[in-house]
């Protein structure tokens, strides 16, 4: 039986999670071999430094190994818990012992080696500190404890990373999921917002059309109604058109590769504007681009960022008065070049300034043709080259959209 799929949600949530999850055990793991080497570099401290005191106490001299009762007694004050002492000549008898037995033969290890070593006795780990005693290796003194603290410190941390860990975890699937649903809820509503907006515009041309084609059908008529018929469906079909170029332009504005290369962002604004002037006459708004002498070079896809002034310009004609201007001016900002389009219109409402840049946001119903792409459209292009768009308000109330470039 095949298995459901994941919703989105599930997917995002146990993304998230498991991301989470292996970032805490790799950190988890390092933190735990941290802590472990500092014990080790601490233990064999410990014991380095009583191997070299009672190797002090040993009387090398006469060719052999000679404990005497001073000696001994001193040695017995060394001994500790952490710090078992042994004595052994060069065929490995013990000479002198203090703290716990070692039960077990000996390693030959520590009878001939030196340095830090380890050893397992009656199923207990052991570290010990040897140290050979005279010029022609007499003996050794061992100083050994079990490492079984250690290895107590080690299991505690690990049930505390993990206790820890499974904390985490959880509360980060529930934060997780409280948040990916809001984000996709709220994706969600301006999709079907959209789509309801952009269907509702494809069907009232395709109304049209068919209307305009039964009328035209149902009997015969005179030519200039048939050309009139005609001249309606031609421009019906390019509302249409335009419609399905917006949204062609929202899905390669996401999808394409964006060369590098350095373009005069001037004169870049100079030719939009010189572009959209015809439909800046048509609505009397009068277009100020940048002076012929100005120059500013930025890094970026050429045609892409002019598809994204375009649209910028394009929204600031929609929305500038009839007798209005549009004003474009272009500066170095911090290693980046600005271009600013500023608008004599109403400005930005509160909700533009906060949602302007949001896909499938227009703010209002698409009475007036908005498809909430072409601000998204801009935004998207600018920041796959490494720059940026902001929407404010003018001191005098307009409308200000600045799109920055890296110099």
């Amino acid at each position: 039986m095949k298995r459901p799929a994941l919703s989105l949600r599930a997917r995002l949530v146990l993304a998230y999670v498991s991301s989470l999850i292996a970032a805490m055990l790799v950190f988890g793991a390092a933190a735990a071999v941290l802590v472990e080497r500092e014990q080790y570099a601490a233990f064999d401290a410990r014991l380095r430094a009583t191997a070299a005191a009672a190797a002090n106490l040993v009387d090398t001299t006469s060719g052999g190994i000679a404990v005497d009762k001073t000696d001994r007694r001193q040695l017995f004050d060394l001994a500790t818990p952490q710090a078992n002492i042994l004595i052994l000549d060069r065929n490995g008898k013990t000479v002198f012992s203090a703290g716990l037995p070692f039960v077990n033969q000996l390693p030959r290890a520590w009878l001939y080696g030196s340095g830090s070593l380890e050893a397992r006795s009656g199923g207990e780990s052991l570290r010990a500190w040897v140290m050979q005693l005279g010029a022609h290796h007499e003996g050794a003194a061992v100083v050994w404890s079990s490492t079984e603290l250690i290895e107590e410190t080690d299991r505690r941390i690990g049930v505390v990373f993990a206790a820890t860990g499974l904390l985490l975890a959880l509360v980060a699937a529930f934060v997780s999921a409280a948040l990916t649903s809001r984000a996709l809820d709220s994706a969600l509503r301006r999709q079907q917002r959209f789509a309801a907006d952009a269907s509702h515009d494809l069907r009232a041309p395709l109304s049209v059309i068919r209307a305009e084609a039964d009328l035209a059908l149902r009997s015969p008529r005179e030519p200039q109604l048939y050309q009139a018929a005609l001249r309606s469906i031609a421009a019906e079909a390019d509302t249409m058109e335009r419609q399905v170029s917006g949204l062609l332009a929202a899905v390669r504005s996401t999808q394409e590769h964006r060369r590098k290369e350095t373009i005069d962002l001037a004169a870049l604004v100079r030719h939009v504007a010189v572009r959209l002037a015809p439909a800046a006459r048509a609505k009397h708004v009068l277009i100020e681009s940048p002076h012929d002498d100005e120059v500013a070079r930025a890094k970026g896809d050429g045609e892409a960022v002019e598809r994204a002034l375009t649209a910028i310009v394009h929204n600031a004609i929609k929305h500038a008065p009839p007798g209005g201007q549009i004003v474009l001016t272009i500066g170095p900002s911090a290693k980046m070049v600005e271009v600013t389009v500023e608008d004599s219109g109403p400005g930005f409402s509160e909700a533009a300034l906060a949602h302007g840049l949001d896909w499938f946001w227009s703010g209002q119903p698409s009475s007036d043709g908005s498809s909430g792409l072409g601000l998204a459209i801009a935004d998207t292009i600018v920041r796959s080259n490494g720059g940026r768009i902001t929407l404010t308000n003018s001191e005098s109330g307009g409308a200000r959209v600045s799109l920055t470039l890296p110099a």
